[in-house]
């Protein structure tokens, strides 16, 4: 694996079961908790046009692990990068609640 989502909301439902544990992760945004590898790190440094075309992360890493939806989007950094995605079943990680800096959209009682 590249990225390990602990925090986030899936846009569809084109992740999979990978074990009662487990997805590999599909389009998904509000990534606001994750784990990388040092791979992944390596791998990004080498995107040529990563300062250069500059996008909202959600939508950057649905782009470098082939889920975006949009075809102009999957274009902007090249269709030969691998990496892989993986998420926690259960959320590990939430946004804050409304009374310290949150919103009501996404409250959460950690």
């Amino acid at each position: 694996w590249d990225l390990f989502y602990l925090g986030y909301s899936f846009v569809n439902d084109k992740h999979k079961d990978i074990n009662e544990l487990i997805y590999r992760a599909g389009y998904t945004y509000q990534t606001h908790a994750y784990m990388v590898t040092q791979e992944f790190a390596k791998k990004i440094s080498k995107i040529e046009n990563l300062y250069s075309d500059v996008v909202a992360y959600d939508e950057f890493l649905n782009v470098i692990h082939n889920q975006h939806p949009r075809e102009d989007m999957k274009a902007l950094y090249g269709e030969d990068l691998n990496f892989s995605f993986y998420a926690a079943r259960t959320i590990l990680a939430w946004q804050r609640k409304v009374k310290e800096g949150g919103d009501s959209a996404h409250d959460s009682d950690l």
